[in-house]
């Protein structure tokens, strides 16, 4: 409905209007005009209540008279979960000037009208007068996993001159009672705009991938194959294969100095990429997908930056208050996504490659280069004596905060990880813009403490900068505690379908506790992976897992395990986390005795069960040659059908062939179950290896 057109016939004009309603005020104490009832009187019948609403900017800056006191702005409305949004406030003299307040508006976030604290438990935004811009100015840090949708940017300031302003409309505009003293409130002035936090929904990557890691660049010598025999670089696949993988990633660029070769801004890679194109075509030859991935910030050796190109270093900060670069790259240095872009780029343009990736992508020690920006942008409240003090000075405050105060100061500690993650999802949205990827999936390593925010990696805002997948770290824990609560953490922080999550664990001995009892380490690293792959969300399994890595089951720190016995455990972990997604058309499990004396023999029961409509048939199952045990009848089996959603049942006699001190009595039991190809209905998947390893321990006594 449009207001009346002021004319004859008993309506007064907007100058009688005016003088009546300054009248009025007069002959109430003087006192102010409550502009917030004003605007929703006027909102009722005006047709620009949607631009008050949503912050088209009413104030007419180029006319001789304003129309409203306060404006609000967001240059880009629609934000991401990484986003610092900038917001600004213009405030106006009845003639239209800019004109700073006595006191800075109060700016809060509305979610269906609940006020939305922020990171670092800010509720309320302090604005502060930009002189070269002539407004008021604030940055709002998207909260740490923002649902998805419609904010409200309230932006609230109380006017000096409310009875100065012409509103031009028939609004009767109420009075303070007599005697009533001054309320400030009914001088407040309330302006609003929309902020939308949209989250990247994550492609579909199917469900029940298992990769395989090979840590090292390309291998090319001779290698050791999983039953002890050697081969070449190929048997790098036969690794792979036996543990059930349907991928393959290898590293394929460092920025690493060795003996006799430096680095440049035109040459920043040690990369080998003619062993990338060799491996890539046997992993396709094989019928495995193959990817590649790149250390991003990270550099070799760790010593010394001599020799490496010419970047902007990360910065910590010594006890006297000196800074020095530290050998990670940092995250303000604009040459270094480029050359990463390119990088990739070349990677996916080969048709051998499916998937590339990106580790150490994160800050690490330090990276106070960035405290100034920090301090600047983030809403902090900071001691005064801040602003009085050198560069190094607030480096150094920073960084106390960070490494010395964290515990007291828990909000200033989070501001500071959440700026850190919103650094690392501006470099990983560049990359990817730039890397021009097409089909091929991005996938970063990241790290699993606290969902990722202890590294700077938060896996929704990796996931909205261009992260196709995450492969989490489980690795690098200082106890079974540690690891149990790092699930929890993720449990109550991702739902399913916000990330891929790809959780895996490392071969490795000391990383695991050094365990023999009451669980043996590679049975600890099998529970971790199939936890995390299951348990990360609490509504739903991971797209997949991976395992850590073929080089060091070859010849890294095993314990008294065999590499074998650690591929094992990973295989039979794939076959957890596929089996959760029903993938397969079959389940196989073991049962064994909780303990069995040396010597005696024990029963190890195979029993697979047919989730299909369809007979299955000409399945092979094996018993797993694993340290001191022995079959009494024959380790290879066949079974010729099992019935549609029929069961069958396949024992093996086993006994403990001798004591075994180093690794505590405690011993691998493990079956393998391969079928031939056929058609299936989904969930059921064809492309992905036939076969599962079921997988289980016992004491000996």
């Amino acid at each position: 409905m449009r207001p009346h057109r002021p004319g004859t016939g008993g309506i007064d004009s907007p100058k009688a209007l005016r003088l009546r309603r300054l009248a009025n005020q007069r002959a109430s104490c003087g006192c102010a005009v409550f502009v917030v009832a004003a605007v929703v009187l006027l909102a009722a019948g005006h047709h620009r209540v949607s631009q008050w609403l949503f912050g088209d900017r009413l104030a007419s800056r180029g006319a001789e008279i304003a129309t409203y006191p306060l404006a609000v702005n967001i240059a880009n409305p629609q934000v991401m979960r990484y986003d610092l949004v900038g917001i600004e406030a213009h405030t106006y003299a009845p003639n239209g000037r800019p004109i700073p307040l006595k006191e800075p508006p109060a700016l809060t976030v509305l979610r269906e009208r609940e006020p939305q604290a922020t990171v670092g438990h800010v509720d309320r935004l302090v604005m502060r007068y930009d002189w070269h811009r002539r407004c008021y100015a604030a940055n709002w840090p998207v909260p740490w996993n923002a649902s998805a949708g419609d904010y409200v940017v309230d932006v609230r300031c109380h006017i000096p001159q409310p009875e100065a302003w012409q509103w031009g409309l028939n609004v009767r505009v109420p009075a303070l009672p007599k005697g009533a003293k001054k309320d400030d409130r009914w001088s407040e002035c309330v302006a609003r705009t929309r902020v939308i936090v949209a989250a990247r929904r994550p492609p579909d990557l199917g469900h029940g991938l298992c990769i395989a890691t090979w840590e090292d660049p390309p291998p090319n010598g001779n290698l050791r194959r999983p039953d002890g025999s050697m081969g070449d670089w190929k048997a790098l696949f036969d690794w792979a294969e036996f543990v059930g993988a349907d991928a393959v990633w290898c590293r394929g660029a460092a920025t690493q100095v060795s003996r006799g070769v430096n680095l440049s801004m035109q040459q920043p890679f040690v990369t080998d990429e003619d062993g990338i194109n060799r491996v890539a075509h046997e992993a396709h030859r094989r019928g495995l997908k193959f990817g590649t991935w790149a250390m991003a910030f990270a550099t070799q050796p760790r010593t010394s930056n001599a020799g490496k190109p010419p970047y902007k270093y990360a910065q910590i900060v010594g006890k006297d208050g000196s800074s020095r670069d530290t050998d990670f790259i940092s995250l303000l240095d604009r040459d270094r996504p480029k050359h990463l872009a390119a990088w990739l780029h070349r990677m996916a343009e080969n048709s051998d490659i499916d998937m590339v990736g990106l580790d150490y992508f994160r800050p690490d020690r330090g990276g106070y280069e960035a405290a100034d920006d920090f301090l600047r942008l983030m809403p902090l409240t900071l001691p005064p004596e801040l602003a009085a003090m050198s560069l190094a000075q607030r480096r150094g405050f920073v960084a106390d905060m960070i490494e010395r105060q964290w515990r007291k100061e828990p909000d200033f500690y989070d501001e500071w990880k959440w700026y850190q993650s919103h650094l690392v999802a501006l470099r990983l949205r560049d990359i990817a813009a730039h890397a021009d990827l097409k089909t091929k999936p991005l996938w970063v390593f990241t790290f699993g403490w606290l969902h990722g925010l202890q590294s700077g990696q938060d896996p929704l805002m990796m996931t909205d900068a261009g992260a196709d997948a995450l492969a989490v770290m489980l690795y690098q824990l200082t106890s079974v505690a540690h690891y149990n609560l790092m699930v929890t953490q993720w449990s109550k922080y991702v739902a399913a379908g916000q990330a891929n999550l790809l959780p895996g664990d490392t071969v490795d001995f000391g990383l695991h506790q050094k365990l023999t009892r009451p669980v043996a380490a590679p049975e600890e690293m099998n529970r971790r992976i199939v936890t995390a792959a299951l348990s990360f969300c609490k509504d739903g399994a991971q797209t997949g897992a991976f395992w850590h890595d073929i080089s060091r089951a070859i010849r890294g720190n095993v314990g008294p395990y065999p590499g074998r016995e650690w591929a094992l455990a990973g295989a039979a972990a794939f076959s957890t986390v596929r089996r959760a997604w029903q993938v397969y058309p079959l389940t196989a499990d073991v049962a064994i005795p909780a303990s069995a004396p040396v010597g005696t023999a024990f029963e190890v029961r195979l029993t697979i069960k047919n989730l299909t409509r369809q007979p299955l048939k000409g399945l092979t199952l094996k018993l797993e040659e694993t340290p001191d045990l022995e079959p009494i009848d024959k380790r290879d089996k066949t079974l010729a059908e099992v019935a549609a959603g029929g069961e069958a049942v396949i024992p093996w006699q086993v006994r403990i062939k001798a004591h075994d001190r180093p690794r505590g009595d405690r011993f691998m039991v493990a079956c393998r179950v391969n079928w031939p190809d056929a058609e299936f209905l989904a969930p059921v998947r064809r492309d992905l290896p036939r076969v599962i390893v079921a997988m289980k321990y016992l004491n000996g006594s």
